[in-house]
C-alpha cells in the first residue's frame, strides 16, 4: 500500500516516467521507464556513470491479466524506444531477469518476470551487455 501511495504521490508531482497502453479506452498496460539519470536505485546496479545523461531505462511492465501475451509489452516497448530517441537518448536499457527467482515464496516465474522476457527485448534488438547475479543488462542503440 506504501508504494502504491509513493507512486500517486510521483505522479502527481510529474516525477512518474512511462507509458500507458490503452484498448478501447481503457488502460490495459503501463511500462516505467525514463532517463536512467533519474533512478536512483540504478547506480549501484550499473556500472558506468558517465552515461547516466543518454541512457532511458526499462524497468518494468504491468499488464492487466486478461490482455498479456497480446502483445501489449511489446508494443509499450516500442513506444519507449521511439520516446526515448524523441527526448535525445542514446541507449535503451532493460534488466530482465535471467534466473527464476529463490526463496520461500515460490513465486511463479510469469509472475517475477515483469521486467520483461529475455526473449521480447532480442526480438526488438537489444543485445546482453552484463550478466549479473540473477538479471542481465541489456541494451540497445537508438
Amino acid at each position: 500500500m506504501e508504494n502504491r501511495k509513493q507512486r500517486g504521490e510521483y505522479i502527481q508531482s510529474g516525477r512518474a516516467h512511462g507509458l500507458l497502453a490503452y484498448l478501447d479506452g481503457r488502460v490495459v498496460g503501463w511500462v516505467n521507464a525514463g532517463p536512467r539519470a533519474d533512478y536512483l536505485n540504478l547506480r549501484e546496479l550499473v556500472d558506468d556513470p558517465v552515461e547516466n545523461d543518454s541512457v532511458g531505462s526499462i524497468l518494468c511492465f504491468v499488464i492487466s491479466e486478461p490482455h498479456r501475451s497480446k502483445g501489449i509489452a511489446t508494443a509499450l516497448l516500442a513506444a519507449t524506444c521511439a520516446k526515448f530517441q524523441l527526448d535525445g537518448l542514446k541507449t535503451a536499457e532493460a534488466y530482465p531477469r535471467t534466473k527464476p527467482p529463490e526463496g520461500p515464496y515460490n513465486t511463479p516465474w510469469n509472475h517475477a518476470n515483469y521486467r520483461g522476457s529475455l526473449e521480447m527485448f532480442t526480438k526488438a534488438g537489444f543485445v546482453m551487455h552484463k550478466q549479473l547475479e540473477r538479471h542481465a543488462i541489456f541494451r540497445k542503440q537508438l
